[in-house]
């Protein structure tokens, strides 16, 4: 699993000799690591749940619907079983975003204070 991890990562820099000189070889993996990295290989790793119904699912669908955000799927991932860290991040194609927030960030903040971040890496 490990030399995959290596490979994509090798691979999506612009650096690496085989990306500069094929640029449409580029775009084309790199579109279908927008689809296989949250579906295939983030899953191997930890475990993507949906956001409960509550104050901060509302208050976050309100958000995306007053930026137009084509908010798709809302996750919490479970990112306490590796490190204290707060996170959230967005992945998708245009049409179709998902937005996934890390349970340490839901944990250690307010409803409030999660739109902030949110908002502000809209």
């Amino acid at each position: 699993m490990a030399h995959v991890i290596l490979v994509c990562a090798i691979l999506t820099t612009d650096t690496h000799p085989l990306v500069l000189r094929i640029p449409k070889t580029r775009i084309a993996f790199q579109l279908v690591m927008v689809v296989i990295y949250p579906t295939v290989i983030q899953p191997l790793f930890n475990k993507l749940s949906p956001l409960p119904q509550g104050p901060l699912r509302t208050r976050i669908e309100a958000l995306a619907t007053r930026l137009k955000f084509p908010l798709t799927d809302l996750y919490v991932i479970d990112g306490s079983k590796r490190s204290a860290h707060s996170n959230a991040y967005f992945y998708g194609l245009p049409w179709s975003k998902h937005i996934v927030i890390y349970d340490t960030l839901i944990s250690q903040s307010t409803p409030e204070e999660i739109e902030a971040v949110l908002g502000k890496i809209a």
